[in-house]
């Protein structure tokens, strides 16, 4: 039904206006590449031609399709990028993308159908496109690209009826910083965490970029938000405090300048770790009263700026501890200028957290909650019109928010608005029980156990939550000997008593997280791989008979001297396609060709004459050592169970890592393996299992891991994906990670339904 998609937004106010494309005009000025054909302009019942896009992937052809567009626009304050469209076959796609060069550089941002073959409508935020190299001045935007990455042979049927570059929503701009330094990639993550939170509760601002922030480009905003301050250019600084002085608050994200500090009359905050308190930080508590309609929220920040408030300021939220005390330190506090939260924003808690950002955000310009709630409302019509076939509850659900929002009570009718949306998505998903014997397991990052917590209360709350499997990282290429005598130990105790699998996961290859001693030993000598610029990295050479040697020791003591389940191979790769080029690499690979190579390591980069044969190669590297590790530690335990972290895309982890994880377990080497398919949406991840099943046949060995923590995902979305799980009869599925978020919040009450 298109006619009714785009009649139902002219019903609301706040109705976001921007720039459409003529995509009649596009289709004639479209530059297409890869595997994707010339676009085509067509009628799909609208007022306007929409654009129709057709891609072809084969197993030896292009991996990527992509359909370039000149954009001669100044794109500086733009909010977001929509589109309406729809897919047929999206699952051959492992990735969408929507690229915009900007001057020399590409932004990249992804975006996941939803149903295949239906009307839909994907709304990607400024914040979401990062940088794949420098940043610029989106005043001068050059290109649009789509782009479409290959996931398995296929024809790709892609309509688009609507592209449109979205003006913000509200008085607000969120402003980037760090471009062109060493912090930009880490400035630009906390944006985008900020940025996704308001863009998810229906809050569209203006996102700029370093180079844009002159004072004449912020003038026209009543809230400047800087999500990493101490990324910000002298410049940028300056421009803020012109604005202050014309009037603008601003919203500062922990440290900042003394001049943004003197202006705005914010105390000197002191850096303090959250494991010099007592207990570490945990949540987020607003201040009773002061901000309607916030919300507690957790943020488990390991460290944060130490203020005592003793001035003019108001303390409108406080940090509370994993015991639930608060610990008496301001986590935001406010101005008459605007607002400071002493940590940076990590948006593990999104629908909560976004209720108090609200709340502090109109205090000093209203009429947010109404756009937030127009804006989730549209969102809503949209998806309930199109979804095909009508779900009671979602209807019931779209009602209510419809005659909250004619009272203007914009908070429950944003909400309602949301349970419709989530209906909507819950409904795209057969309901399947869990198989007999589902593995429901954990990583868990810490070798301690939970924060503020010991492994025996840990895994009672693991227990408890319905898991029954747990991964914890304790032994690497240099374990320590604190976490093999005491932790260990309390971990294997702590696992038996609570009926837990235990599974240790081993860092092999990867080095990083060592400390600067022991990376320095390896590095003396000639130990770590080497890049083709002749530089070493922190990751053994898997070539290296010392470092086949010492991985498959430590394998075999762990295993012999501790009665584990399971010893989880992580980092069993190389950590990209160019590496390792050291001298015994080059060695062992003229001995698999039995000739001599002139010109390395450039005759074996991609599209040079040797770069199959280095891949094969490198393949066969990774995958006699995941064979000499698993046969130790199967000499020294018989019985226990092998399993690795993998790469999700077969053919990609191949030629990029060395992973043939598929044929590792079609020969088999190992018990099963764990594919990392973070993925934000239950769409792509199914996407994957499918892919997945293809390649193995079945998924009996196949513990696909779910990135709640890395994707950040609702528990709503949490609750899709472990269902695509069980739909794809997989073996059961894997949490990264088992942080307090997932104990408290996500897991109770979800794995046993």
């Amino acid at each position: 039904m298109p006619g009714i998609i785009f009649a139902i937004f002219c019903l609301l106010p706040w109705t976001l206006l921007g720039q459409v494309v003529d995509l009649r005009r596009a289709a004639a000025t479209c530059v297409q590449s890869g595997a994707a054909s010339q676009p085509q302009s067509r009628n799909f019942g609208l007022s306007q031609p929409g654009l129709e896009m057709r891609a072809q992937f084969t197993a030896e052809g292009s991996s990527r399709a992509c359909w370039d567009f000149p954009l001669p626009q100044d794109l500086s304050r733009l909010a977001a990028v929509r589109l309406r469209f729809r897919c047929v076959n999206a699952s051959v796609v492992s990735q969408f993308n929507l690229y915009i060069q900007v001057e020399n550089n590409w932004y990249a941002a992804p975006f996941a159908p939803g149903k295949n073959g239906r009307w839909e409508e994907i709304v990607v935020p400024k914040s979401s496109f990062l940088p794949e190299g420098g940043s610029g001045s989106w005043q001068q935007c050059r290109k649009l690209r789509l782009a479409a990455w290959r996931g398995s042979p296929g024809a790709l049927l892609w309509q688009i009826a609507e592209l449109e570059f979205l003006h913000p929503n509200i008085n607000v701009a969120l402003l980037r910083s760090g471009g062109g330094s060493a912090q930009q990639r880490e400035a630009y993550s906390y944006a985008r965490h900020l940025g996704d939170c308001l863009f998810q509760g229906g809050l569209y601002p203006a996102v700029l970029e370093e180079a844009d922030c002159a004072p004449q480009m912020l003038y026209p905003y009543q809230l400047l938000l800087l999500p990493y301050p101490a990324a910000a250019s002298g410049n940028q600084n300056q421009a803020v405090l012109s604005c202050l002085k014309r009037g603008s608050k601003v919203g500062l994200f922990y440290s900042h300048s003394p001049m943004l500090a003197a202006a705005m009359e914010l105390p000197a905050g002191k850096f303090l770790k959250s494991t010099a308190l007592p207990q570490p930080l945990a949540v987020i508590q607003p201040e009773p009263g002061l901000l309607p309609g916030s919300r507690a929220f957790r943020q488990q920040s390991g460290a944060f700026l130490a203020v005592q408030n003793r001035g003019r300021l108001k303390t409108t939220a406080w940090w509370v501890d994993a015991t639930g005390r608060n610990t008496r330190w301001p986590a935001i506090l406010e101005a008459d200028s605007g607002f400071w939260f002493t940590h940076v924003f990590l948006n593990q808690d999104r629908e909560n957290a976004f209720c108090t950002l609200l709340a502090q955000m109109e205090r000093f310009l209203p009429g947010l909650s109404r756009a937030a709630a127009a804006t989730t409302l549209n969102r809503a019509r949209f998806a309930y019109y199109n979804h095909g076939r009508t779900v009671g509850a979602a209807s019931t659900a779209l009602e209510q928010a419809e005659k909250a929002y004619r009272q203007q009570l914009f908070g429950p009718s944003r909400e309602a608005a949301e349970s419709c949306l989530n209906l909507l998505r819950d409904a795209d998903i057969p309901r399947t029980p869990p198989r007999r014997n589902e593995v429901r397991a954990v990583w868990s990052r810490s070798s301690s156990g939970l924060p503020g917590q010991d492994w025996f209360q840990t895994a009672r709350s693991l227990a408890a939550n319905g898991g029954n499997a747990l991964f914890p990282n304790m032994i690497n290429a240099w374990p320590d000997e604190q976490v093999l005598q005491k932790q260990l130990p309390e971990c294997l105790a702590a696992a038996r008593d609570n009926g837990l699998s235990l599974h240790i996961w081993f860092s092999c290859l990867g080095v990083s997280d060592l400390p600067p001693a022991k990376r320095q030993w390896f590095a003396e000598n000639n130990l770590l791989q080497i890049n083709d610029s002749g530089v070493p990295i922190p990751w053994l050479c898997p070539t290296r008979p010392y470092n086949r040697q010492l991985l498959t020791s430590i394998a075999a003591k762990v295993a012999k001297a501790y009665p584990i389940n399971g010893l989880h191979l992580d980092l069993i790769r190389y950590p990209g396609s160019q590496s390792c080029f050291c001298s015994e690499c080059r060695k062992a690979f003229e001995k698999y060709l039995g000739r001599q190579v002139h010109g390395f390591p450039g005759m074996v980069l991609p599209g040079n004459p040797d770069s199959s044969q280095w891949q094969e190669f490198r393949c066969r590297q990774i995958t006699s050592l995941v064979q000499e590790i698993c046969r130790a530690a199967r000499t020294a335990r018989p019985g226990i169970l092998l399993s690795a972290a993998v790469y999700p895309d077969w053919q990609s982890a191949r030629s990029s890592v060395g992973q043939d994880w598929v044929n590792w377990q079609k020969q088999p080497l190992l018990d099963f393996v764990c594919p990392m398919n973070y993925r934000a949406t239950a769409s792509l991840f199914a996407g994957d299992l499918a892919r997945q099943k293809q390649q193995l046949g079945h998924l009996n060995a196949l513990l696909p891991g779910i990135g709640v923590s890395s994707e950040r995902l609702s528990k709503d979305e949490l609750a899709r994906q472990i269902q695509c799980c069980r739909n794809a009869e997989a073996m059961g599925f894997i949490l990264f990670e088992y942080t307090p978020r997932e104990a408290c919040d996500l897991l109770p009450g979800l794995l046993q339904k």
